[in-house]
């Protein structure tokens, strides 16, 4: 069958050593230089308060720019074996004690948490227990850390950062730096939620000038939310932050479509994960303009999605504005068009190519192993196919430089020199149009949370519909072990397979390439899928595994059938369409 695609996306440190802001008089700078002020982090405008996880993979490029910005001309870069990369940390880190150190540790599979993984509810009893160097917990913003493996990392210092165990620190976090990304540097060792009393404090601002004040004096009144999907806000003096959960941690959310409607209204539309259910559509009005795009973030952890906009001016809000809500049945059959424009047309092998759209204020979150329909015409015929969105990049430590922004997708295309579609898809040149459907297909990632190990075929083309799953894979705080097995016909059809192996081998992610028509020079795997093969790369089956395949329809029949025999049961395996 021809035009066959797959149906189917400066770390700053947590820690307690104040930070630069540019001063306005000469007598402020003084004062601040006197208290050892660093620039903020450009991660640090990401800082949210409730999220219990980040949600995806920060956007570094953007949010330096912003840093660099707004920092001191005197305060240039400068490069340092620190957690922090800030040459005026309190103290000086042993060799093996870098950001980069602490964050391969906490891909290695260490348990950094101390429970096993398992979230918990924290009292704040509980939480007065662990308060000794060797067993630290620490609370901020209502999530509640085990700081223990970071003491010897900790840029201020192990008396800094031991200022804040045993206890709810977001006062004192606040009052030093609000604006840090915790969540990015401690993603692996969230413990739980603090326990709090219905009159606790949720701290929004850290100016200092004004004083702490409860949630509801901090937001706008919200209806009550919707059956499914619940909001609330969070903002720092750069940047505002809308959340959207689900209000039962059973039901995750399905795509998510954002537009901007002016400098100062968006609109968001939340679809249910399953096929049925409620799509719900927020109008949004903010007080104040902000920047398009947003950074939107999906958890891998809980139901819910991060929309962060940029402040166009400074400042804290009192309020960030008002919402009108509406709701309508869910219809798996309907499908909408946007138009992208092409902004690159890479070719990846010799017959396959990556392609970079953009549609104009408007942006999709395309959940993992889900689909899109692109169409256009040719030769005054429309045609069509299916492709699964993949992610620009795979693992955090591999993002390039030239990040794209989050209202970009990403399509990989394999050329059929005597398709209908593909040669002219491939041939798209930048400023050339496309339209591409809403989200399509019924894949749920979060069911298949429950096992402790993957495996991957992919066959060709079918590569696509894994990526978005590896990447969110790796980015859960216990990831699974993940064995991809990538099938191709010779070396020359491999495509990604540099990104992939750049990012195996040390974390809980392997690679194994198989050629079928592989010349002499290849020292890796030959054959084709079968029995002997999946078992000899896969091991004996087990209850606590589960297998994507995805594939032409000849490579998918022997799949299914050698992994039958083998003992692999069908609650086990997700099948996708090559």
């Amino acid at each position: 069958m021809e035009d066959r695609q797959s149906s189917r996306q400066s770390v700053d440190s947590y820690v307690f050593q104040p930070p630069a802001n540019k001063s306005k008089t000469e007598e402020l700078g003084e004062k601040m230089k006197k208290i050892d002020v660093k620039p903020p982090s450009a991660l640090g405008l990401l800082a949210k308060n409730t999220a219990l996880l980040p949600s995806g993979i920060v956007r570094v490029k953007q949010l330096r720019d912003a840093a660099l910005n707004q920092a001191s001309p005197s305060s240039g870069a400068s490069s340092s074996g620190s957690a922090t990369g800030n040459p005026r940390n309190k103290t000086a880190l042993a060799p093996g004690h870098s950001l980069m150190d602490w964050i391969r540790l906490g891909s290695s599979g260490v348990d950094l948490t101390g429970v096993g993984g398992k979230l918990l509810s924290v009292a704040p009893a509980e939480l007065a227990k662990h308060n000794t160097e060797n067993d630290a917990w620490i609370a901020i913003r209502g999530i509640v850390f085990n700081v223990s493996r970071y003491m010897s990392f900790h840029p201020g210092g192990v008396p800094e950062l031991m200022k804040g165990v045993g206890k709810d620190a977001t006062k004192l976090f606040d009052d030093v730096h609000a604006w840090v990304n915790y969540q990015s540097i401690l993603q692996k060792c969230v413990v739980g939620r603090l326990e709090r009393s219905a009159g606790a404090e949720l701290l929004f601002e850290s100016d200092k000038s004004k004083p702490k004040k409860s949630t509801k004096s901090e937001t706008e009144p919200v209806p009550d939310p919707p059956a499914a999907v619940k909001m609330d806000w969070r903002q720092t003096t750069n940047t505002v932050s809308m959340f959207y959960a689900a209000t039962r941690t059973d039901q995750p959310l399905g795509e998510c479509r954002v537009k901007k409607l002016s400098d100062s209204e968006f609109s968001l539309r939340i679809c249910p994960a399953g096929k049925s259910g409620d799509i719900v559509t927020h109008n949004v009005k903010l007080i104040e303009d902000v920047e398009w795009p947003p950074n939107c973030q999906r958890s891998s952890e809980a139901p819910e999605v991060e929309i962060v906009f940029k402040k166009k001016n400074r400042g804290i809000w009192k309020k960030y504005g008002s919402f009108a809500e509406s709701r309508e049945k869910a219809d798996s059959t309907q499908r909408s068009y946007n138009e992208y424009e092409v902004l690159e047309n890479t070719p990846l092998c010799k017959i396959v190519h990556l392609l970079v759209l953009r549609a104009q204020n408007y942006m999709q979150i395309v959940p993992p192993g889900r689909h899109v329909e692109a169409k256009m015409k040719v030769l005054g015929t429309e045609v069509s196919r299916l492709y699964t969105p993949v992610p620009s990049f795979i693992h955090p430590e591999e993002r390039p430089a030239t990040a794209l922004t989050d209202d970009c997708l990403c399509l990989m295309v394999k050329r059929y020199e005597d398709g209908a579609m593909t040669p002219s898809l491939t041939a798209l040149q930048p400023g050339e149009k496309l339209c591409l459907s809403n989200t399509l297909g019924d894949f749920v990632a979060e069911e298949f949370d429950s096992f402790a190990a993957m495996h991957l075929l992919a066959a060709g083309t079918g590569l696509t519909a894994m990526l978005s799953i590896v990447k969110r894979a790796l980015s859960r705080r216990n990831p699974p072990s993940i064995n991809l097995i990538n099938f191709n016909r010779d070396e020359d059809s491999i495509f990604y397979g540099r990104e992939l192996d750049r990012v195996s081998g040390e974390r809980t992610l392997s690679v194994t390439h198989v050629l079928s028509a592989a010349d002499s020079s290849w020292s890796g795997k030959r054959g084709t899928v079968s029995e002997d093969l999946l078992k000899d790369l896969m091991g004996e089956q087990s209850p606590k595994a589960c297998v994507f395949a995805c594939g032409p329809p000849g490579f998918m029949e022997v799949a299914r059938e050698s992994l039958r025999k083998l003992g692999w049961q069908a609650s086990q395996m997700r099948e996708f369409e090559g």
